[in-house]
């Protein structure tokens, strides 16, 4: 994952698993079968949870996510790009790419 930094893209480190991390089991991290999905996934048609099928997908509204206290507000708020890459024994089963804006909107 990547981070626009005064017009420069500059890799996002893994930090509390967000970034540029290494997953064993990404699928752990979508919602489990008795939760609903966010509203805007739902809207556009965007999974959340696996498995996700081959497709294009996009997710033009808003999606809100919350950031632990004030202070990281700053932080996170920026342009990004990440590209995800799943495989499996060492061949490449998918791979997904992404470009979005974090905007912090406070409580």
């Amino acid at each position: 994952m990547e981070r626009q930094v005064f017009g420069v893209w500059v890799r996002v480190p893994c930090i509390r698993d967000f970034g540029s991390c290494i997953y064993e089991d990404l699928c752990n991290y979508g919602y489990d079968e008795d939760t609903s999905c966010p509203a805007s996934f739902v809207q556009d048609r965007v999974p959340c949870r696996c498995p996700v099928e081959k497709g294009l997908y996009k997710i033009p509204s808003d999606v809100r996510i919350s950031a632990d206290g004030n202070h990281w507000a700053g932080l996170v708020s920026g342009k990004y790009r990440a590209t995800a890459t799943f495989t499996h024994n060492k061949y490449e089963m998918a791979c997904y790419t992404a470009s979005f804006t974090l905007k912090a909107v406070p409580k």
